[in-house]
């Protein structure tokens, strides 16, 4: 029933209503018993900092992020979201060293993954950066929105916008990769018209 609940409030936080989740999440959490299963404790915490994310309290969220791994560290997700609360508090190389240390016991290798790229953003860009996951999950959906996110903060624009296009083919349904697809197509035609444009300067 906590769990059928807490899923509930975790849709809430998709459907872009954090302020009600949160409501909710900290209701449930003045209810249940202080020996209650930590599993439970953890989702309630790890959701908690998912409103304050989607809220823009970044510092709260962070700390949400790393209270939950130290109340139950052997969830599906923890070890994910205690890499996103380091990258949160800009500890990027920290992030992800742990990252990687729990890739060989990690229970969730989309989430660890995905979490990763992220915390990959604030380290020096790399010729060959996505080596270091999966081939069998190299081209889950959210993996490849945060390959293309890692990609474009780098400005790597030729390499994004291939992968945008690549990866909308493949989901032709996802709404966040038609966007990227939009976007890249958009990128390419600014591109090509800020180059017509420089063509057509007097060089005096």
């Amino acid at each position: 029933e906590l769990d059928r609940r807490i899923d509930q409030y975790r849709d809430l936080i998709n459907d872009n209503k954090p302020h009600t989740a949160y409501s909710l999440l900290e209701s449930l959490e003045k209810d249940i018993p202080a020996d209650i299963d930590p599993r439970i404790k953890y989702r309630i915490t790890a959701n908690k900092a998912a409103c304050n994310l989607r809220l823009g309290n970044m510092d709260i969220a962070a700390k949400g992020y790393l209270e939950s791994y130290a109340i139950c560290p052997d969830a599906p997700k923890a070890d994910a979201h205690k890499v996103l609360g380091l990258v949160l508090q800009n500890k990027d190389k920290e992030a992800f060293d742990f990252g990687l240390e729990c890739i060989p016991k990690t229970q969730d290798q989309q989430a660890l993954f995905t979490n990763l790229l992220i915390a990959k953003k604030g380290l020096p860009e790399e010729e060959k950066p996505f080596e270091f996951i999966p081939d069998e999950i190299q081209d889950d959906t959210n993996i490849l929105i945060a390959k293309i996110d890692y990609l474009r903060s780098f400005n790597n624009r030729p390499a994004w916008r291939e992968l945008a296009h690549y990866a909308t083919e493949k989901y032709p349904d996802d709404d966040i990769l038609k966007r990227f697809d939009a976007e890249a197509t958009l990128d390419d035609i600014c591109e090509k018209i800020d180059a017509s444009v420089l063509d057509r300067l007097d060089p005096g």
